[in-house]
């Protein structure tokens, strides 16, 4: 984690949860859409597949 210095530790600690809750936000976003991608990829192939348009 690079993080520019604020010059003293107290304000960097309070600080800290907010940068926290931005990466839980930021790892739930990534975990959705590549979940969901996933999910839409597969979909598609057996819609393919179903249709028999294409065998992937």
């Amino acid at each position: 984690m690079l993080l520019p210095c604020r010059g003293n530790v107290v304000q960097h600690s309070q600080n800290t949860p907010a940068t926290l809750r931005e990466h839980f936000v930021l790892a739930g976003l990534v975990f959705t859409s590549v979940l969901l991608s996933s999910h839409m990829e597969y979909a598609y192939l057996k819609w393919n597949n179903g249709l028999g348009i294409a065998s992937v």
